[in-house]
């Protein structure tokens, strides 16, 4: 979905990138710590 809003021109709504962010935090290769740069 977050492509359309980019292929678009328009950007992604907040909510639908803390979504993917959280997702991506619960992964196995970020428990022992990340680096999030640029968010929000």
């Amino acid at each position: 979905m977050d492509i359309v809003f980019v292929d678009s021109g328009k950007l992604v709504p907040d909510e639908l990138v803390w979504e993917v962010v959280k997702d991506r935090l619960d992964t196995e290769d970020c428990k022992d710590g990340f680096i999030l740069d640029g968010f929000p």
